[in-house]
């Protein structure tokens, strides 16, 4: 089986639906079960059926003596393909555990067997034992290693009891004996100290992970803070570079560049120590895709480590960081955007590893989505602030805009009150007779009750009970001008109630809405008769035929439009001038 027929079986058993709940460490163990069953089955398929062997003279292979009842060969058959079939149905069902019994059940079942059969008369045969011990071990643990064990020894005493049958002593069964429980006990116990071994491998690692992750939540967790208390995003940068030496004790200087799109340099923008310092002070920037690590991997978007004297990676040594002997740097991408890069520097040749790749560029994706919040953070504050300022001025705007509406309509209405002599108003007095008729009596420019007066100053209903009746006030409203107030008695009652009170003021308000309109009305009649007398006075100022009728027709004019009694007209220059006098004296010293 090629290479890539193997890598698609095993993505075909890690794809199956009823395996999708297993952990990492479970579908590991499961791909090492599927491949020793398959091998088993492929070897004992070419052993079983191609390659013979000698019985009493005859070469047979092991598939032709079962065929021929030789009981060993069948039950080794049955085993491995048998037994094999059941295991890969149960790695099929997830069953991983069950299933790590199946390949040293099917190498018990043929090859120690049939070792077994043969009475130890070969070395091969010692070996099948050893190997059942290998497998046992690899699959399961230290309970299958002990059972192998006993199982090796087992067999190693049946297969010495048939030497006598099989007429091939070749020594001291029993020197033999204590030759193999040796050699097997030694392999058992290099096994177990590899599989313990191998835990406390996993177990640092998994110990190294946990603090791995640690240092990164803290971290984020750190420059999360640091944005939601507003900081800048240099402030912001400046103290992640600065967790990541004081948490991680190989790293000496840590460094963060951010891609200048308009420049096409990566800048730097975040460095640890003095030498960060005086970087940042020259404006330190490296070209993207220049010979440089920053240039690489921001160029690429790839990680790159780089250590001193190696002429593969690209370099380019710093006069301020001389003592550097390994630099990884780690691109900070946004989907598939690369913004800028993380640089870390070690003055140990192992003190950065491609084992901390992983957790050191999930930093970098850590870093750069803080970046990229901080910024998202910054432009929302800013269209915020914006916004706000927009909606203040807007705001000042319409209140402006309402104020001289109502400065407006307080000038209209006041011009239009004096026209009308000062005040204008109505008395209705209904008085009830005998039928079902009224009689309406009126009082024209009265002054305001003292009812009427407290609405116009409280802007609000006023409700007064007095001598068996009600008397109510509302003030009348025109776009939030106070222009009067309406006020009407109510006869043997209690104060008005919600609804009434809702339609007294829906009323108000439509009077008030009519009282405006008529006004308008009124001045624009007021403005159509005073261009139309303007338009006659200009009419018969233009039929003057010459300057005594234009100025007597012009006095005429202004009598009748104003009714004055005197009226004097003078053309020419001041008999004496006085700069400093006014119109008054200047009309004076003209004798007007």
């Amino acid at each position: 089986m090629s290479q890539s027929e193997r890598a698609a079986s095993a993505s075909t058993i890690s794809k199956l639906p009823w395996t999708a709940a297993l952990s990492t460490a479970q579908r590991k163990r499961r791909r090492m079960v599927f491949w020793m069953t398959l091998v088993i089955m492929a070897f004992f398929t070419v052993y079983g059926g191609v390659i013979p062997e000698t019985i009493d003279g005859v070469q047979l292979t092991m598939v032709q003596r079962a065929l021929i009842g030789e009981p060993f060969s069948i039950i080794a058959l049955v085993s491995v393909y048998g037994i094999g079939s059941l295991t890969m149905i149960g790695l099929a069902l997830g069953r991983v555990s069950v299933s790590a019994f199946g390949p040293p059940l099917m190498w018990l079942g043929s090859g120690v067997l049939l070792s077994v059969a043969a009475g130890y008369t070969y070395t091969s045969n010692v070996l099948s034992a050893a190997s059942l011990l290998v497998l046992a071990g690899l699959l399961l643990g230290t309970r299958g290693l002990i059972g192998g064990y006993v199982a090796a020894l087992v067999a190693a005493v049946v297969a010495l009891s048939r030497r006598e049958i099989l007429g091939a002593v070749a020594g001291s069964e029993f020197a033999t004996l204590i030759n193999l429980t040796l050699q097997y006990s030694g392999l058992t116990l290099l096994i177990y100290l590899y599989n313990r071994f191998s835990r406390s491998q996993a177990v640092e690692t998994a110990a190294r992970a946990s603090v791995d992750q640690a240092r990164l939540i803290a971290i984020a967790g750190s420059i999360a803070q640091q944005i939601l208390q507003r900081r800048s995003l240099d402030e912001v940068l400046t103290i992640a570079v600065e967790q990541i030496v004081e948490r991680y004790p190989t790293i000496y200087h840590a460094q963060i560049f951010l891609i200048d799109d308009e420049a096409g340099e990566a800048r730097l923008r975040a460095s640890t120590g003095e030498a960060g310092r005086l970087l940042l002070q020259r404006r330190h920037s490296l070209p993207v895709g220049s010979r440089s690590v920053i240039g690489q991997v921001t160029a690429l978007g790839e990680p790159i480590i780089s250590r001193v004297g190696d002429p593969t990676v690209p370099h380019r040594s710093n006069a301020l960081l001389p003592d550097t002997q390994i630099e990884m740097a780690f691109p900070l991408r946004i989907n598939n955007r690369v913004i800028g890069a993380l640089d870390l520097q070690s003055l140990i040749p192992d003190g950065i590893r491609m084992d901390d790749a992983p957790v050191f560029q999930l930093l970098a994706d850590t870093i750069a989505v803080a970046i990229d919040n901080g910024e998202l953070f910054d432009l929302t504050q800013k269209r915020l602030e914006e916004n706000q300022r927009l909606i203040s001025e807007l705001t000042q705007a319409v209140s402006e805009v309402e104020r001289l509406n109502r400065k407006s309509i307080q000038t209209a209405w006041t011009n239009y009150l004096e026209i009308a002599g000062g005040r204008i108003g109505v008395e209705v007095v209904f008085q009830q007779r005998s039928d079902t008729t009224h009689t309406l009596t009126s009082a024209w420019r009265k002054p305001l009750t003292p009812i009427m007066a407290d609405a116009m100053s409280e802007n609000s209903v006023i409700q007064q009970p007095s001598a068996g009746r009600i008397s109510v006030a509302v003030p009348l409203r025109v776009r939030g001008q106070i222009l009067g107030a309406l006020e009407f008695s109510l006869p043997d009652r209690a104060p008005l109630t919600d609804e009434e009170m809702a339609f007294l003021l829906a009323l108000t308000d439509r009077f008030s809405l009519m009282a405006e309109t008529l006004r308008a009305s009124d001045e624009r009649r007021r403005l159509v008769e005073r261009d139309n007398l303007l338009s006659s006075i200009g009419a018969r100022l233009q039929s003057s035929y010459d300057m005594d009728v234009l100025l007597s027709e012009a006095a005429r004019s202004l009598q009748g439009a104003l009714g004055a009694q005197r009226i004097a007209i003078r053309l020419g220059k001041p008999d004496s001038p006085r700069p400093s006098g006014n119109l008054k004296d200047i009309n004076e010293g003209n004798g007007a």
